[in-house]
């Protein structure tokens, strides 16, 4: 892996953490991406040159999502709201800031002509996201209602959206189901923090906050919490439990032939997502547990772990992650052992707030890191 190119956003503080860059999206050639400098990026992806930015009065606290057409790329931010800009020359479309919220730290969801945004005060919101709608921007439901007083917990990472349900993790323990057409709790795609695994086999009293993505692979939904619990969930019902060394945060990648996670030990984990391949306990625990493929370990540092806080992407035949010390792994997706690696940013001070994930376009990767720089990264052929 070779570095291409590198880009460097406007820096906002001093020390080694300045200008932290979120989750990178690649589409049509096109990069965007925001930073703590209250910038909005498009780059052009073979060369890193920039195409247009915008100020957005705020730092740029979410990866982008881009309306079904792609003329339109959304974020969330600290202070300013949910936007909406226009991809050819970032003009702004529309925005959507309320005295109330604090901040929109978690990726949006596009789904269909809806945009859904999670925010830090514990509600969701969906927007309108129809280019030519002329209720565009128009906030289409909260869930639950202003009117409500039962406020979630704060959501940390990614939903996603699935036969008219959203479904995204919370501090709460829980896995909340929203159904997109009405914005009312969905009862089926819901998954309350009492009845997850570690409760029901007696261990602790508290449902574990879920600070991983929700993602879907097939019919199958995946999802991890502080109780180092990954699980499949598929049917209304919970299919089979992984215990991993520490909590799993960030990121989950998932196929139908593979399910990669990582905790804060900073191992890496392939888990076999049929169901036929798992086995049951001998203890007589409730659940039955995956067909381990491989693990593998990012490098300590010292003493410390090298904690995965972003998480793992697949392409081709390779797994890709970056630890907190800003080391860039390219992994055998077969057999699980480290191919490559990449050291982003140098020195031996961990970045505990950098959580951007990897984007993988073609042969070219793209990444964050803690000082604010993009780069570009021309990577060997996937298919090897």
């Amino acid at each position: 892996m070779t570095v291409s190119w590198t880009f460097q956003t406007e820096s906002t503080g001093t020390g080694p953490v300045r200008s932290i860059v979120p989750d990178i999206t690649v589409h049509e050639g096109i990069v965007y991406v925001g930073s703590k400098d209250n910038k909005f990026y498009a780059l052009f992806a073979s060369t890193g040159e920039e195409r247009w930015s915008r100020n957005v009065h705020s730092d740029v606290t979410t990866g982008a999502v881009l309306s079904d057409d792609g003329s339109i790329v959304f974020f969330g931010t600290a202070s300013e709201g949910v936007l909406a800009l226009d991809v050819e020359d970032g003009s702004k479309r529309w925005e959507y800031n309320p005295e109330d919220v604090s901040s929109f730290d978690v990726r949006p969801t596009i789904y269909g002509n809806v945009l859904i945004a999670p925010s830090t005060d514990g509600r969701i919101y969906a927007f309108d996201a129809d280019p030519v709608s002329d209720t565009e921007g128009e906030v289409l439901w909260v869930y639950p209602k202003p009117t409500s007083r039962e406020l979630q917990g704060q959501f940390r990472e990614s939903g996603i959206a699935y036969n008219d349900a959203f479904y995204i993790g919370n501090d709460d323990g829980s896995v909340h189901g929203v159904t997109i057409s009405t914005g009312l709790r969905n009862g089926t795609a819901g998954f309350r923090g009492d009845k997850m695994p570690h409760f029901d086999s007696g261990g602790d009293d508290d449902p574990k906050p879920i600070r991983a993505s929700v993602v879907r692979a097939g019919a199958d939904i995946y999802f991890a919490n502080d109780a180092h619990e990954i699980i499949q969930y598929t049917g209304n019902r919970i299919r089979w439990v992984y215990i991993a060394q520490r909590p799993v945060r960030g990121d989950i990648a998932a196929t139908e032939d593979v399910v990669i996670a990582s905790d804060r030990s900073g191992a890496v984990y392939a888990l076999n997502p049929d169901r036929d391949e798992a086995e049951r306990k001998r203890d007589n625990d409730l659940y039955e547990t995956p067909e381990l493929l491989w693990r593998e370990f990012t490098d300590k540092q010292g003493n410390i772990d090298a904690t995965v806080i972003g998480g793992p992407v697949i392409a081709g035949a390779f797994v890709f992650i970056i630890d907190h010390f800003g080391v860039l792994y390219m992994i055998d997706l077969e057999r699980g052992r480290t191919r490559y690696k990449l050291d982003l940013w140098g020195g031996d001070t961990p970045c505990r707030l950098c959580k951007s994930s990897p984007a993988v376009a073609g042969d070219m990767l793209f990444a964050g890191t803690q000082d604010g720089t993009i780069v570009g990264i021309q990577l060997p052929e996937l298919t090897e």
